[in-house]
């Protein structure tokens, strides 16, 4: 109500923009969503009413390929269990189980990006870093240049799947993609295997 007369919204990237808000301000002309995903913009409401729709691509690249590494890191050394025995005074018990089962290296492990824009490139040179063997997938493989610029190798998705040490989502929520980590997805992968999603909770059945 009170913005009903404005030109222009600036709206969250979690924030859902119906299509009834749309329709009820006579003088919208572009949407623009703070972060990358528009998924919660009624494009079709938008689309009828020649109202643009904009997002900033890339922007958070490299802040959510960094969270993707310290996920990683987190889990690989157990960081979440071993704090609270550290706290409940089982240090010793913790540094004994990681000595007796051993301890994974990053830069042993493949990494398997699916999806792999603006993200997926950031992610894929830190972990170069760490000395990782680095794959993709993609409906469309990435010229030669991109692949040694990145050091990544295009794999079709059930051989990523089965043959990399961890998975990491980097592609946008929308119909397609909605769901896509399902039982199907997860039992293709390699046992042990870690994944990773700092992309849309919607990529992913959490049953």
């Amino acid at each position: 109500e009170a913005a009903g007369d404005a030109d222009y919204m600036g709206a969250d990237t979690v924030a859902k923009i119906s299509g009834s808000l749309i329709m009820s301000m006579p003088n919208l002309k572009l949407i623009h969503v703070q972060g990358v995903g528009y998924d919660g913009v009624d494009l079709e409401a938008a689309t009828s009413r020649g109202i643009m729709v904009c997002n900033n691509k890339g922007a958070n690249a490299d802040s959510t390929a960094e969270t993707a590494i310290l996920l990683i890191l987190g889990l690989l050394r157990s960081i979440v269990p071993g704090y609270r025995e550290t706290l409940s005074g089982n240090q010793i018990l913790i540094k004994h189980a990681a000595m007796s089962k051993g301890i994974t290296e990053l830069g042993e492990c493949k990494v398997g990006l699916i999806g792999f824009g603006h993200t997926g490139k950031a992610l894929a040179l830190r972990l170069k870093a760490f000395g990782c063997e680095v794959f993709y997938h993609t409906l469309t493989r990435k010229p030669s240049e991109t692949e040694k610029e990145y050091s990544a190798n295009w794999l079709p998705q059930d051989e990523l799947l089965a043959s990399c040490d961890i998975v990491s989502l980097h592609v946008p929520a929308n119909e397609t993609t909605a769901g896509m980590a399902d039982s199907t997805f997860f039992e293709k992968m390699k046992p042990g295997s870690l994944f990773i999603n700092t992309a849309r909770g919607e990529l992913v059945d959490n049953d």
